[in-house]
């Protein structure tokens, strides 16, 4: 018996498509296990902790990043400002693995940022944070997250105008001070000795008014300082100094004199109301 040999060619080709499909199905589950175990695309999460919208001479604000699977490879923070660069943190990771947790999932840090120290003026400048996975995703660049915030940045203290304030002032008595700042406050308020005295908004007086209200302790012996303060937005603090007369109130004192024979008359009249 013959075998036609076209059978076997039309047989090869039924099996043909079927082989295809496997294929292509081994390479899409390949390509899955890839991007689950070490291609995977979730970007790191950084967050700022902390009022970075103005700075001052100093601050300092706290970082967070994370990346719940391939976990972090580098981060950096960068202080710029019309092309000049001030790295303020940078930190790498070494490889544990191809896995996930090659690096560490959760990183915090304490950023101090000192732009006077280092070089940089008042005015606008920019703050950005960079945080890169060890994800072989990207060309085995790794999934790069970058957060970049726009800050003002403001070494100079307010100015402080006192405007009103009390001449005199006694012990246990009371009074307002009344003061301009030259620009937006943020702490502010009247500082007598050790006390301190919250400022408020006065809008009807004028933009940048502001006043407070003191009350001095009854028994107050001497003012030894007095003065208000005020901090602007960057947490540059300005003091401005003012004078009061105190008046130190005379305690009034008096004696009576009580028999022993006044007592004893009086006492069994308490017993009767008060047994105990």
């Amino acid at each position: 018996m013959k075998l036609d040999p076209f059978a076997k060619v039309k047989k090869n080709r039924s099996a043909l498509p079927a082989l295809i499909l496997g294929g292509v199905g081994l390479f899409a589950l390949a390509l899955a296990t890839f991007f689950w175990l070490v291609g995977e695309m979730e970007k790191p999460q950084v967050v700022l902790e902390g009022e970075s919208s103005h700075l001052g001479l100093s601050k300092q604000l706290s970082l967070k990043a994370s990346d719940a699977k391939s976990g972090l490879s580098s981060i950096e923070v960068a202080l710029i400002q019309e092309g000049k660069k001030a790295v303020l943190l940078e930190k790498t990771y070494p490889r544990a693995g191809y896995f996930s947790g090659a690096g560490p999932h959760k990183i915090e840090e304490t950023i101090e940022i000192t732009p006077k120290a280092l070089g940089f003026k008042d005015g606008a400048a920019e703050l950005v944070v960079k945080a890169v996975d060890f994800s072989l995703w990207n060309w085995f660049r790794g999934n790069v997250t970058v957060q970049s915030s726009a800050v003002t940045i403001d070494t100079k203290p307010p100015v402080i105008s006192v405007m009103e304030s009390p001449k005199y002032i006694k012990g246990g008595g009371a009074g307002v001070v009344v003061y301009r700042v030259s620009e937006p406050a943020g702490k502010h308020g009247v500082m007598v000795n050790d006390i301190f005295y919250p400022g408020f908004v006065m809008p009807k007086r004028g933009a940048g008014i502001y006043g407070a209200c003191m009350g001095l302790p009854h028994d107050i012996a001497k003012i030894e300082t007095a003065f208000v303060v005020a901090a602007d937005q960057a947490g540059n603090e300005a003091k401005a100094p003012f004078t009061m007369d105190l008046h130190v109130r005379k305690i009034v004192s008096d004696k009576i004199a009580v028999s022993d024979a006044f007592l004893s008359a009086k006492l069994p009249e308490f017993a009767t109301y008060y047994p105990s």
